[in-house]
């Protein structure tokens, strides 16, 4: 058995022995025997072949109801999640992960009479805590096995958590303030409640740690993406009008702002910690947008009018705001909420504004007239726009991101604009007349 099973000749020999391992497993007679064998085997799982990967781990699944022999001890905790990372990079709702997260369920998400909510919240944290790649195939797997309402309150109770955070941490700097300024506020109060929380969460649950709430924050929108094929069934009604009131409101908004300002201070930082923490912060911006792409867009208060600001006061220089080359998630909402009529025109014009200044004036032609007329109409129509022009560069950088990205933003952002013939074409206009200009300018000979 051992000799197939280490066969480099054939993917389909060694699957063959890992079946044949598992089928003679049923027989109590062999454990005796098997168990001084199995770890051997169990090296299998990180096999280049998908196809004995996935025998490797029904293996492992089938040992897990064998009471005398341990799978962890077949192949070790750590390999596991090793394993389920490294699938993730391929495929990550692959056969392999999905039952990759059966074998693992009992550990990371426990079922049972005798488990709480709270003990399912904290092997959750502490999941994504200590191992955040494994974790994200973990919970993209989730709905494979348990029914949709209960991924969706997973998904609230994920968002609560995040939102509480954030409203703990600034209370926490509100308070920090009023001592600094010798108003001891609610001293007793304070402490009283930190004397209530749970030890073992307060050091984890924490709005200053981004990289856990960025896996949260990540989590929430792996676990709607799951279960959103399902949510159209009429047997689903309610848990998606469940999730749209716990998503409503103005929760995503208050998590958005609070961890666009902490990127803000974080960019006059310098060294690798700080911009670890910045990125984190991008993360958790972008996951709360993809959130949001899923509600009505008055559902989120105040989110609206707060992406407008933002996207304004990136033609202000000398206006701390989110960083030019990351308000596409921002705009890729937008398109999720279906204003690709307003997005793709607000980008033309953009786009054509770096060429109606100076390098019009610089290669002026009997049709300058006509130009000037044309720069009118695009006034009078940007006065209509929903979405406020951009720095020319920002808009290519924008639309470069949209275009090329693989995350879920720029892929939905494609889609919509990809599908309208109206934002396609005003868009390809723009970017031609910017091919033209370039090329003018390109061939200009400086010396006159």
């Amino acid at each position: 058995m051992a000799e197939h099973a280490s066969d480099t000749s054939s993917a389909a020999v060694r699957a063959g022995a890992l079946t044949a391992v598992s089928l003679l497993l049923d027989a109590t007679q062999s454990h005796a025997v098997l168990r001084t064998l199995l770890p051997a085997l169990g090296n299998l799982i990180h096999d280049k072949v998908e196809k004995v990967r996935l025998a490797a781990v029904r293996m492992l699944l089938r040992i897990k109801k064998i009471p005398g022999i341990k799978y962890y001890h077949v192949v070790p905790v750590d390999h596991l999640k090793a394993r389920l990372a490294d699938e993730g990079r391929s495929n990550p709702t692959s056969s392999v992960a999905s039952s990759l997260t059966a074998l693992m369920m009992n550990s990371y998400f426990p079922q049972g009479e005798g488990v709480s909510a709270m003990d399912q919240m904290e092997r959750t944290i502490s999941f994504l805590s200590t191992d955040p790649a494994a974790a994200a195939v973990f919970y993209a797997n989730l709905a494979d096995y348990f029914p949709v309402p209960a991924v969706a309150k997973l998904a609230a109770v994920l968002l609560r958590c995040l939102h509480s955070s954030v409203q703990a941490e600034e209370e926490k700097q509100v308070n920090a303030v009023d001592i600094d300024q010798g108003r001891k506020r609610r001293r007793y109060g304070k402490q009283q409640t930190e004397e209530d929380e749970d030890p073992s969460d307060a050091s984890l649950l924490s709005a200053t740690n981004t990289a856990l709430m960025a896996g949260l924050a990540e989590t929430i929108c792996t676990l709607w993406q799951s279960i959103e094929g399902q949510l159209n069934k009429s047997e689903n009604e309610c848990t998606n009008d469940y999730l749209v009131n716990a998503f409503s409101g103005s929760g995503l908004t208050s998590v958005l702002n609070f961890y666009e300002q902490m990127a803000v201070s974080e960019d006059e930082g310098n060294g690798e910690e700080l911009g670890s923490v910045q990125e984190d912060c991008y993360r958790i911006c972008a996951a709360v947008l993809r959130s949001a792409g899923r509600l009505p867009s008055k559902a989120v208060k105040g989110l609206v009018p707060h992406i407008s600001e933002i996207l304004a006061s990136l033609s202000e220089p000398d206006t701390p705001s989110v960083p030019r080359k990351k308000v596409s998630a921002h705009i890729a909402l937008l398109c999720l909420w279906d204003m690709t009529e307003e997005v793709a025109p607000s980008l033309a014009q953009s786009i054509e504004a770096a060429f109606e200044s100076q390098h019009e004036l610089a290669f002026s032609s009997p049709s300058s007239d006509n130009k000037k007329r044309r720069s009118g109409r695009l006034s009078k129509a940007n006065k209509e726009l929903v979405v406020p022009s951009l720095p020319s560069r920002v808009a290519l950088s924008v639309l470069g991101d949209i275009l090329r990205g693989s995350d879920p933003s720029s892929i939905a952002a494609r889609e919509a604009l990809l599908s309208s013939e109206t934002a396609c074409s005003v868009l390809e206009k723009a970017l031609e007349r910017g091919t033209r200009h370039a090329e003018r300018l390109l061939s200009a000979d400086p010396v006159r």
